[in-house]
Parts: structure tokens; sequence; C-alpha cells
């Protein structure tokens, strides 16, 4: 079977005033569609560098980066269609959890109409109304807890790609919210 995304060989090399820093080296991954991967590893490691290349705000030193076969290496982030939720979440502080959603689908050209079915129709499959939980989907971002905010930032990435959610982020706040204890 085919991956549905490969690293070849991709690596990071940082130049500092002190000389370099490799923050990722000849790193060989294969991911099938919908599977879930972990890269663990101490802090300063390049888990979050390798991601960063993936979505395309760092460019690798050496190596390709393919999707679906496609050599994605130099397409720039913006049209890579991947989400990639940081480990403070990147809410907009002064905005409810519903108004971030809107913001990447407006800045994707849908139209508001549109826009407001998405995000009731995507709410209603990440949440469990069920269990009585209360909606944060009106909340303002810096009004959230943590499990909200990782719920949020979720929310905000699912809604605006299609190819692969990449996470920088402690597995407990991001995946409790959506286990429904299960």
């Amino acid at each position: 079977m085919q991956p549905y995304i490969r690293l070849e060989n991709v690596g990071k090399v940082y130049d500092t005033k002190g000389g370099t820093v490799e923050a990722c080296a000849e790193l060989h991954l294969d991911i099938r569609q919908s599977e879930f991967v972990a890269i663990v590893g101490p802090s300063g490691c390049g888990k979050t560098t390798l991601l960063k290349m993936v979505a395309g705000l760092v460019p690798p030193s050496s190596g390709r980066i393919a999707v679906d076969s496609v050599d994605i290496t130099a397409l720039p982030s913006h049209q890579r269609n991947m989400g990639l939720v940081f480990q403070n979440y990147a809410l907009f502080p002064h905005l409810s959890v519903a108004r971030n959603v809107a913001f990447g689908l407006e800045m994707k050209g849908m139209a508001k109409t549109e826009r407001d079915a998405e995000i009731q129709e995507l709410w209603k499959r990440l949440t469990d109304s069920e269990k009585g939980e209360p909606s944060s989907i009106d909340v303002l971002g810096r009004r959230l807890m943590v499990p909200q905010a990782a719920r949020g930032a979720a929310f905000m990435c699912f809604s605006i790609t299609s190819l692969a959610m990449l996470v920088v982020s402690s597995f407990e706040n991001l995946m409790m919210p959506f286990s429904n204890g299960r």
C-alpha cells in the first residue's frame, strides 16, 4: 500500500551564531491515510520542527515531503491544505470558538450561510451533547479552560483542512474532549 504522507531523508539544520544546529536528521517516515501517528521525544529533539516542515512553515534543509505521491516540499503552507494545532492552541482571544472557526472558513472564501451550516454540523460531530456538556462554541477564546481551548483549536483545524491535522500538544488535553469516555 502506497503511503499517504512520505518523508524521505528529511532534515533541518539551523544556522546560529555559534555554528549549526541539526534539528532533524535524515528522517524517513511513511504514513498511511487515516493512520494516527505520534512523534514522541524529549524537549528540543525536533518534533515541532518536523511538523512545521510537513505543514510548510519551515523549509527542510534536505529531503523530500510527498502527499499522495505528489512532492510538496516547495509548496507554500497555504496551499498544503493541512492544519497545525500548536500547544498554545492559537485561538483569537477576542473571538468566540465559532468566530475563530468562521475566520478560517472565510479566508478560504466560503459564503456566510455555508460557513454557519458547516460550523454547526462539525460542532455536532465533535461534541457529545447527550452527556449534557455545556457548549463552549460561543465562549471567547480567552475565557476557555484548557480542554475547551484544545477542542476549539482542533475544531478550527478540522474545519479548514482535509489532508492532515498535525498536533503539537499534550495528548491528554487534545484527545480527552473527543474520547466520549471510550
